[in-house]
């Protein structure tokens, strides 16, 4: 009798490992899911240099108005518009977020499918790419919506700096005499 129990549970066992497995959801394996994380991190660093050398040509546009009452104000112009070199580095970081988006989504419809060899991931991952975040960052810079919006921030700023450097002593009713 035991020997009849421990077939029965032998023969439940694998019943219940090839039957369950047929039905198992077919997930991303491991190693997909690594090698879309590296190609994704490898475009990244594209992206990023192109990004260093995009901000390192607008930097060199540095200028600065040379009113004294701007005490220090400098800009930058993107698109014919002006924006403090801080909002500069909100701009680069909008571009940023925008390709680690767009990396996302492609890195995600690779891992909706199954391949079957090495070579049919390879191409699949071929299709992960930054494409003009990496090759033309400037013009990822310039096609960003609303940019009148952030370069209003500048004159903000700078027209405060105008208005507060004026010399109310200068325009006194009273004259020295």
């Amino acid at each position: 009798m035991k020997k009849f129990l421990t077939v029965l549970l032998a023969l439940s066992v694998i019943f219940t490992y090839t039957v369950g497995s047929a039905f198992a959801a077919s997930l991303p394996t491991l190693d997909v899911q690594n090698a879309v994380n590296a190609k994704k991190t490898e475009e990244m660093k594209l992206v990023e240099a192109a990004k260093i050398e995009a901000v390192r040509t607008i930097k060199t546009t540095i200028t600065s108005s040379g009113l004294k009452a701007d005490k220090g104000i400098s800009f930058v112009t993107v698109k014919d518009q002006y924006f403090t070199t801080d909002d500069l580095d909100k701009l680069v970081a909008k571009v940023i977020a925008d390709a680690q988006e767009e990396l996302d989504k492609l890195g995600d419809q690779v891992l909706k499918t199954d391949y079957a060899d090495k070579d049919a991931l390879n191409q699949a991952l071929a299709t992960i790419t930054a494409g003009d975040y990496a090759k033309d960052f400037s013009a990822k810079l310039n096609s960003i919506d609303k940019l009148s919006e952030l370069s209003l921030t500048y004159a903000k700023e700078r027209y405060t700096a105008v208005v507060n450097g004026v010399n109310l002593d200068d325009y006194s009713a009273e004259k020295d005499v």
